[in-house]
């Protein structure tokens, strides 16, 4: 039986405030994760009410609309 490793969601963004240090501990900065919103037609962070990154799964962004 082979063992797949579990991973838990990190918040990134909670209430349009950009939690930087888990941001920086993942390896990350502020251009990877302002292309990761662009990707998904999201400019400013004032629009987020939750943003986190599920390893394997990327970055789940939850606006306010």
């Amino acid at each position: 039986m082979s063992v797949k490793p579990v991973y838990v969601p990190v918040t990134l963004i909670r209430d349009s405030e950009v939690l930087w240090d888990e941001v920086k501990d993942l390896g990350f900065d502020e251009d990877w994760l302002r292309a990761q919103l662009s990707s998904q037609r999201i400019s400013e962070y004032k629009a987020i009410f939750l943003a986190e990154w599920l390893e394997d799964d990327g970055l789940f962004v939850q606006t306010y609309q």
